[in-house]
């Protein structure tokens, strides 16, 4: 009598138990119909206004920063184009620039570290005379806070805020750092010498880019 009590209960527990598991809510199931992207699958191409990213690896000052996307502009230059984003965590403002050849490429400038006009071509020891022999010969070099920067390429190119509308001509200079990992920018947006702009900068890695939410 004691083994059939003993087979019943042993039965009634293996039913129930199967019925749990058969009938239990799905959590991988509710969360890929909750979630309608994974970051994993995103990049800088896929941010637009209202974006949430954070960067790593960039500067300590914003490693806890979550930055949200109040501007995208674009950049063109031949046929070819590339795309700012301008992203704002209270007061840190940071610039990410992308473009593709033949990979993606992302640098990102620190909205402090702007130079602008005659003070700001001083400081890399520069001039607008240096400046067009550099153009001319396509080749220079001078250095800025201890990293010797050479000459990486110059021209005429086309601004188009929020990449819409009138398109704004400017000529640049892009230099690179001896580390390949910093980088200077500098823009001429007018014919005197307080139209100049200094963009300091470094290469981000795209993975170093963790996407929260694409665009608002």
């Amino acid at each position: 009598m004691l083994q059939i009590i003993i087979l019943v209960v042993l039965i009634w527990g293996g039913w129930t138990l199967y019925n749990y598991w058969r009938n239990r809510p799905s959590f991988a199931s509710s969360e890929s119909e909750s979630t309608s992207y994974s970051s994993g699958e995103l990049t800088v191409k896929d941010l637009g206004v209202g974006g949430v990213f954070t960067i790593r690896g960039f500067s300590e000052d914003f490693e806890d920063a979550s930055f949200v996307i109040s501007r995208k502009n674009r950049y063109s230059e031949e046929g070819y184009e590339w795309y700012e984003l301008k992203a704002e965590d209270g007061s840190k403002v940071i610039w990410l620039e992308w473009e593709e050849d033949d990979e993606l490429e992302v640098a990102a400038y620190d909205g402090r570290n702007k130079l602008e006009g005659k003070e700001g071509l001083e400081r890399l020891n520069l001039t607008p005379k240096k400046l067009e022999m550099i153009d001319d010969e396509e080749e220079g070099e001078f250095s800025y806070e201890g990293i010797r920067y050479a000459y990486e390429d110059s021209g005429d190119a086309f601004f188009q805020r929020d990449c819409l509308g009138k398109k704004d001509r400017f000529y640049y200079w892009d230099f690179e750092g001896e580390d390949e990992e910093h980088l200077i920018g500098i823009e001429k947006w007018g014919a005197k010498t307080a139209d100049f702009e200094v963009h300091i900068g470094k290469v981000v890695h795209p993975r170093d880019i963790n996407i929260l939410k694409p665009t608002g």
